[in-house]
């Protein structure tokens, strides 16, 4: 065998044995100093760790007993990484949120009829609790057994019902009939919508995505539909054609806003109809071919995702935009450089809960004096800070900062951490 094929790690061909081994110390190097630098900057927001450890950490029962008395218990009932167990549950049955957002809505109890039945005057029943929880282990007989304490129209949205036709008809008279005309995971198909035709909320059904959708069915409750519904439904059978067949019908401002048409130059051209206030928010346009019309609604272009966002058709346009809606807009080029360029027209309150910002601890604390710092779950709820990263010692470390209830304010650089810290005391008082 060559000093060549010595050298390879069996069953790899691309990198040598001497390679794999820097690599992997490169990669254990490059780890134990993100923890480090995670471990800094939670040291510097010790109200931000506390939410996001509560709300994102693995956190083992052993640790969750230990620390009782520091956590977030309305962030840690919403913890989707905890080792759930009905004994975990009973252990800490007075401490969790069984409220709004809390453990009733988590995805990842083990959940079963036995647990449903244990805490049944503790859950939340409504939308966002069992009756809008998708992992219950549903059933007709579920359903049947507590059908006197289900929010019937939060149930009739919930997707993830073993929806049929029996179970339609075996409680036909609990639904809540415009809901249940919006929910797109029904069995449809034309003999259910004749059958409860006097039933639907035919406004509900004209937006559905789900529906059968054809020209012939179209036609067949032409004078049911909603027609603004329909003109605004993006899953219709769309083409000029039909466009052409129903133009006294349509509802032009809805249609002008549907991302669903076969749009073109020569598609808006063709018709006088067109809202235009409508038709600039639409992100299904060609834009990249549209020429620009300093006349148009800016607000709804602000908030328009589909535009070939740039700097510079921000900055062209700087005195043009709604920088309340620029602000909320997922569909920017987001970066710390698009931030600092214009952070005296940003809406720092809206920004904050943009779901497309770069976040890192970078970001976080360049920032620190814009951000809407009164509320720093607002960040929590889309950014762990890397909390994940962190190992148990570092946990354990950071959590003994938070539990310091003698920490002077005159111990922080900024004003973001004076106001964590004064957040975190009113926490702690759950």
């Amino acid at each position: 065998m060559t000093d060549k094929a010595q050298s390879l790690v069996p069953g790899r061909i691309h990198l040598p044995a001497a390679v794999e081994r820097r690599t992997q110390i490169a990669n254990r190097l490059l780890g134990e100093l993100t923890g480090r630098d995670t471990e800094a900057f939670f040291r510097r927001h010790p109200g931000f760790f506390r939410l996001v450890v509560s709300r994102y950490y693995p956190l083992s029962e052993e640790v969750i007993e230990r620390y009782a008395d520091r956590w977030n218990w309305e962030e840690l009932s919403r913890n989707r990484e905890l080792p759930w167990s009905e004994a975990l549950i009973n252990r800490f049955v007075d401490r969790w949120n069984w409220r709004l957002w809390g453990l009733s809505g988590n995805w990842e109890l083990p959940w079963s009829e036995v647990l449903i039945e244990r805490y049944i005057d503790r859950w939340n029943w409504g939308r966002w609790g069992l009756s809008g929880n998708w992992e219950l282990p549903w059933s007709e007989a579920l359903i049947e057994h507590y059908a006197d304490r289900w929010d019937w129209s939060a149930l009739s949205v919930n997707w993830k019902l073993p929806w049929s036709k029996a179970l339609i008809e075996r409680f036909t008279d609990c639904w809540d009939w415009e809901k249940l005309s919006g929910n797109w995971e029904l069995p449809w198909n034309e003999i259910l919508i004749e059958r409860y035709a006097n039933r639907w909320h035919w406004r509900g059904l004209s937006f559905n995505k789900g529906l059968p959708w054809s020209k012939a069915l179209i036609e067949r409750y032409a004078d049911r539909w909603e027609w603004e519904g329909l003109s605004g439904n993006r899953w219709l059978p769309w083409s000029e054609a039909l466009i052409e067949h129903y133009a006294d019908r349509w509802d032009w401002s809805a249609l002008s806003g549907n991302e669903g048409l076969p749009w073109s130059e020569a598609l808006i051209e063709r018709y006088d109809d067109w809202n235009w206030s409508e038709l600039v928010g639409n992100r299904g346009l060609p834009w990249s071919e549209i020429e620009w019309n300093p006349g148009w609604d800016w607000w709804r272009l602000s908030q328009n995702e589909g535009l070939p966002w740039s700097e510079a058709l921000i900055e062209w346009y700087a005195d043009c935009w709604d920088w309340w809606r620029l602000s909320q807009n997922e569909g920017l080029p987001w970066s710390e450089a698009l931030i600092e360029r214009f952070a005296d027209r940003w809406d720092w309150e809206k920004l904050i809960k943009n779901w497309q910002l770069p976040w890192s601890h970078t970001l976080y604390e360049r920032f620190a004096n814009r951000w809407d710092v009164g509320d720093v779950s607002q960040v929590a709820s889309h950014y762990d800070g890397g909390v994940r990263s962190l190992t148990l010692e570092q946990v354990d470390r950071l959590i003994d900062i938070i539990g310091n209830a003698h920490v002077s304010r005159a111990n922080y650089s900024s004003p973001m951490q004076v106001v964590e810290y004064s957040y975190t005391n009113r926490a702690f008082r759950d």
